[in-house]
């Protein structure tokens, strides 16, 4: 399936704007009908795909560990509860 820029990033939730930048660069597979650009939906996937990555955040930004004790024998029976 053939869609235009703006129809895809309506559906994937991306910005034209950065869909174009990718075409620019050469880093987005497109179709030329007559004088419309468009992308196959299958190739898109594929890229993406490809292209994908897992970002794990910074040590600094991850929670500390729990060390928290509960002060109160009903916080403590909560504890046990949960």
């Amino acid at each position: 399936m053939l869609v235009t820029i703006k129809d895809l990033a309506g559906m994937e939730g991306i910005s034209e704007n950065a869909l174009r930048g990718w075409i620019r660069e050469h880093k987005l597979p497109t179709v030329r009908v007559g004088a419309r650009i468009m992308i196959r939906m299958g190739t898109f996937e594929d890229w993406l795909k490809e292209h994908e990555q897992v970002i794990e955040p910074p040590e600094k930004f991850k929670p500390p560990e729990s060390s928290y004790e509960p002060k109160s024998r009903a916080a403590q029976k909560m504890k046990k509860i949960y």
